[in-house]
């Protein structure tokens, strides 16, 4: 039902976004992610771009890694525990802490070569512009002089 939520309300997502985020979200309920935890995503769009919003709470960018290789863009890094004095020990343990990645499958109308990324507050945004598309199917007609 999600993908088909997404695909009806955007046919670009067909194969890209939903179907990694099932079988991604599938891998994690069952164990297989083969990381210490799984950071939380967002996708969003509007005319112009997508956006791919991550929660990565008391990180600072250089323990994360941005990629982009055949058209999947992949969101990794480490987060590391709180070191406690020496005499303390946890009654309570919560927070996670380890190795983390996500990856997107980009949809067929993104500008691979124009991504950016930024971190605030605790969230991670890259932005993924759209190509840019003829104003009509029947071209542009060029005025004569």
């Amino acid at each position: 039902m999600y993908a088909t939520i997404r695909t009806c309300a955007n046919p670009n997502f067909r194969g890209a976004f939903a179907e990694d985020w099932k079988r991604e979200h599938w891998h994690h309920q069952h164990g297989f992610a083969g990381f210490n935890f799984y950071p939380k995503a967002d996708i969003a769009h509007d005319d112009k771009k997508y956006i791919v919003m991550v929660d990565l709470p008391e990180l600072n960018r250089d323990q994360i890694k941005v990629a982009l290789k055949d058209n999947i863009v992949t969101i990794s890094g480490k987060k590391e525990g709180s070191k406690l004095n020496e005499g303390f020990s946890y009654l309570l343990n919560e927070r996670v802490t380890g190795e983390f990645e996500r990856r997107f499958a980009l949809p067929e109308d993104v500008d691979g070569s124009k991504l950016a990324a930024k971190l605030e507050n605790g969230v991670l945004t890259v932005e993924l512009p759209k190509l840019t598309k003829p104003e009509s199917k029947d071209g542009i007609e060029i005025k004569i002089n």
